[in-house]
Order: structure tokens, then sequence, then C-alpha cells
């Protein structure tokens, strides 16, 4: 086996690989739709916990 050195630059998996403007564009538009989802599902939850009666009354 022959040594070498890895320079950072070099595809070695230590870094990410760059990516396109499309792409972060996907990565944000997915991370907001998560975010959003996310808090809905936070306030139905907390808004049944909060007037049980109520929810389990409409049950």
């Amino acid at each position: 086996m022959k040594n070498t050195i890895l320079l950072l630059g070099e595809n070695t998996g230590l870094l990410p690989k760059p990516i396109s403007k499309a792409e972060k564009r996907r990565l944000i538009i997915l991370e907001a739709m998560t975010c959003l989802l996310v808090l809905l599902w936070l306030y139905t939850g907390l808004d049944k916990l909060l007037d049980y009666k109520s929810y389990w009354h409409s049950m």
C-alpha cells in the first residue's frame, strides 16, 4: 500500500458535497412544510388536552 496525503478538497467523504440552488430551495420548502405540520399537530393536541371535557363529550 502506498502512503497518500488526502487534501480537504478531495472526495474523502469527510466534507459534504455541494448542493445546487434548486436542491437547497427544495430542502427549505420541505423544512418549512414539516415545521408547519408540527405546529398544527401541537396546537390540535394542546387544544384537546386543555379542553378535555368538551373533547371527550364530542367523541
